[in-house]
């Protein structure tokens, strides 16, 4: 049932039941009322979040593709890197960071033999012992068929010269792959002693402003 097809003076209950206003208790009443008062405030701050986010997404992508094609600015080649911007007095900064979520193809059971003929090579190598180590840890899956995804990276950036271990390498490189990114943007206002404070946008890191004792709910409640 929509909310216009309740005839007045009832409410729908959780089981869609219609029920007599003068049915329910004053304190699910006041609940209900909180309840609704505040989802519509929260609804247009989401809103209004999600507006300036795209704005702000759409704005600056615009900004450094202009940035690299005109004045082949290389701090700004690679669109979605991590990028930090000023105002010109470096009073606000505004830090864009992607975050990639990587999956493991196919591609894993090739980089894992290679590996094993890179460690049966040098199996007699003590000096190996501790690549060994971290080859066997990174492909002993986390659960069944899945592999840590931290561990796997660390390979990538173990210092081996070893033809063998350089093509395992590769291989595990193309067994990576980027499933999802999510961008994030961090506003940050300098402090009088020059640090660099975040402008938290997220709710339950927002203070509580001091209020008078006449609260909005006490004023509200009084109207009424």
């Amino acid at each position: 049932m929509q909310q216009h097809d309740i005839p007045a003076g009832w409410k729908l209950d959780g089981e869609g039941r219609l029920v007599k206003i003068e049915n329910i208790s004053e304190q699910v009443l006041e609940e209900d009322a909180l309840v609704l008062q505040f989802i519509e405030q929260a609804k247009a701050v989401h809103h209004a979040m999600q507006q300036l986010k795209t704005a702000l997404t759409h704005t600056s992508e615009a900004f450094i593709a202009k940035l690299v094609a005109d004045y082949g600015v290389k701090r700004l080649e690679k669109i979605k890197g991590n990028i930090d911007f000023f105002s010109f007095d470096r009073s606000i900064r505004i830090s864009r960071r992607v975050q990639d979520t990587i999956k493991v193809n196919a591609r894993i059971e090739a980089a894992r033999q290679l590996f094993d003929q890179y460690i049966n090579v040098v199996t007699q190598d003590l000096a190996d012992d501790g690549v060994k180590v971290l080859i066997n840890r990174a492909f002993k899956p986390a659960k069944k068929n899945e592999f840590s995804v931290s561990k796997l990276v660390q390979l990538l950036n173990v210092e081996i010269s070893h033809p063998l271990f350089r093509q395992a390498v590769e291989a595990l490189r193309d067994a990576l792959e980027t499933d999802t990114s999510c961008v994030y943007y961090n506003f940050y206002q300098r402090n009088p002693q020059g640090a660099y404070e975040l402008l938290s946008l997220r709710f339950s890191d927002v203070p509580v402003l001091a209020v008078s004792s006449a609260t909005p709910a006490t004023q509200t409640a009084e109207a009424s």
